[in-house]
């Protein structure tokens, strides 16, 4: 099996396969190598609004247009990690962590085989709490991230109360 691509041709050729709400499509599933690597974004972006937690590191590689990567202190506070074109960054395992790609943007992002089938967790945050209030969460064991996280957000959207904070009892709009 060929284990390189043209990257540059790849996204010219494909680029209509970066579509919301992931915006991302393994190039190198983790099947064949032990890691997965996606190139993720795409003309429409791809701006979450849920938090994954990877029981592993995260390699990111902004290739086109600039991003911001939020995460969750462990204070319990967001911070954005602005990732700029050409730059290159590692999230530590455990860290709570939402991508936010414009529009006309492309990322790498590689991840490794989790080991012991330890699970990855999607979540929402209160839109008006913030992380101190969590209004739905699953846990996951990672086969197919992209198809996953889709599959989890159309959970998240399919019932109001998924989206109601039992804090505040504010309502958060649907994923996109």
């Amino acid at each position: 099996k060929k284990m390189s691509i043209n990257l540059q041709k790849w996204i010219s050729e494909n680029e209509d396969k970066l579509k919301p709400p992931v915006g991302a499509y393994p190039v190198f599933p983790m099947k064949d190598t032990g890691m997965l690597v996606m190139v993720i974004g795409g003309k429409e972006g791809n701006v979450r609004t849920d938090f994954h937690i990877n029981p592993t590191p995260e390699y990111f590689h902004q290739y086109k247009g600039d991003m911001v990567l939020r995460t969750v202190s462990s204070e319990g506070k967001y911070v954005d990690i602005p990732i700029k074109e050409g730059e290159m960054y590692v999230l530590p395992s455990n860290v709570p962590h939402s991508p936010q790609r414009p529009p006309n943007t492309i990322g790498i992002v590689l991840e490794i085989e989790r080991p012991n089938q330890q699970k990855d967790q999607l979540l929402w945050f209160c839109e008006k709490c913030g992380p101190s209030s969590r209004v739905y969460e699953e846990a996951f064991i990672c086969k197919k991230l992209g198809q996953q996280i889709t599959e989890h957000v159309g959970i998240y959207n399919s019932n109001e109360k998924y989206r109601t904070c039992s804090t505040c009892g504010h309502v958060n709009a649907k994923a996109e």
